[in-house]
């Protein structure tokens, strides 16, 4: 594995138009597709992993001295095949913060979202699936997971909304207490379903889903009922509020259907909603974001202890790295050792051979230790510093 890189190359909700995330909201059909391809090629792409999220889409990828354009060419995408600005290029231990930083939910929406750990563990449970993740992206998304573990465990950066959903739910529960009217929850998966569990149970929540069973069995959950989603037209209209959730290439609520002076919050990309009439009030991702960023300054003791964290693990995941890399330096240095003192060895009496080697070995290992542990931890000057001492050496 000597000489390669690891490379980010991603696209951020927080830094570019949610116009723009559309066009690389890929189905994971589309993904493992690409996995696949990278995988049969075995071109200069050895690792990669894909996170694609409402927010966000990032690749991973290893490869000796790879590039975006080489990354494009090989996963044979049109939308990806066009990178360039305004891409986020990142490499090695930048790439890791990043990875790690995205785990413990510091670069979300939601400071402290808990939803991502998830996602960050299915897009690498998916790629090692499909044979694109080797011992650089295994060793940094297993870390990245621990990270993500810690920071929920040890800091209190997921005290209040942890995710869209239960921001979502915090925006109407202020209104239950006066006016527990019908909201609709469009959708039951992760984030529909993170909603549905926050929403104050006064109010007369429908979850409307296309799978009977996982909507039955969120609306039991909350103490709700069940609509299929072909009466999605007929409920929308007796419905105050809307959070809409569901996974579709294209909108699935049209403006007619809502209600005026009406709530609706569109938690997806695409997105659900394709537009609304004057007179009922829209929340997107974009407006979401700014209603999380007020909620920042009240955890920053949290965000500074999960930024800690973080840099810990990169720490340790730094040594790892300069371990793996000092290796072929470190059985150099041995072996070149080892033939010095074989061939002083050889000038004396065959007699007095054995005992000289096994005097020499121990000498070795302790002139050694040192230096050894010197490359392990990835001293720039170690290696300079051997070749001085040791010309020998290849």
């Amino acid at each position: 594995m000597q000489g390669d890189e690891l490379l980010y190359v991603g696209l951020d909700g927080h830094l570019v138009p949610l116009e723009l995330l559309e066009r690389y909201n890929l189905p994971i059909k589309v993904q493992e597709e690409l996995l696949r391809g990278v995988a049969q090629e075995r071109g200069p792409i050895r690792e990669l992993v894909i996170l694609g999220t409402c927010h966000r889409f990032e690749l991973y990828a290893v490869g000796e001295g790879i590039t975006p354009c080489q990354l494009a060419e090989a996963l044979h995408h049109p939308p990806i095949r066009q990178i360039q600005h305004p891409f986020r290029l990142l490499r090695n231990l930048e790439a890791v913060q990043h990875l790690f930083q995205v785990s413990a939910g510091l670069n979300s929406p939601v400071l402290g979202e808990s939803e991502i750990l998830g996602q960050v563990r299915e897009a690498y449970k998916r790629a090692r699936a499909l044979g694109t993740v080797g011992p650089y992206l295994s060793r940094a998304f297993e870390q990245a997971l621990q990270v993500g573990k810690e920071v929920r465990h040890q800091t209190q950066l997921g005290s209040g909304p942890t995710s869209l959903g239960a921001l979502a739910a915090r925006i109407l529960n202020r209104y239950a207490e006066i006016n527990p009217f019908r909201v609709i929850v469009l959708g039951a998966g992760q984030i529909a379903t993170s909603a549905a569990l926050a929403l104050d149970p006064r109010f007369q929540i429908v979850v409307i889903n296309r799978s009977p069973e996982r909507g039955e069995a969120l609306a039991q959950r909350v103490g709700g009922q069940y609509a299929p989603l072909e009466l999605l037209p007929e409920l929308l209209p007796s419905a105050q509020a809307l959070i809409a959730a569901v996974s579709a290439p294209h909108p699935v609520v049209q403006a007619e259907w809502l209600r005026p002076g009406s709530w609706v919050i569109d938690l997806e990309l695409p997105r659900n909603v394709e537009a609304v009439p004057p007179g009922v009030t829209l929340y997107t991702l974009d407006r979401l974001q700014d209603l999380a960023r007020k909620l920042l300054a009240e955890r920053e003791g949290a965000r500074q202890e999960a930024e800690a964290l973080v840099a810990h693990h990169l720490q340790r995941f730094a040594e790892w790295l300069a371990s793996r890399q000092a290796t072929p330096h470190i059985r150099a240095l041995r072996e070149g050792a080892w033939n010095l003192l074989l061939e002083e060895v050889k000038r004396l009496p065959p007699p007095e051979q054995e005992a000289a080697l096994r005097a020499g070995r121990r000498t070795l290992n302790k002139l050694l230790h040192a230096p050894t542990l010197r490359l392990r931890k990835g001293d720039p000057e170690a290696l300079s510093w051997i070749s001085e001492f040791f010309p020998e050496l290849p």
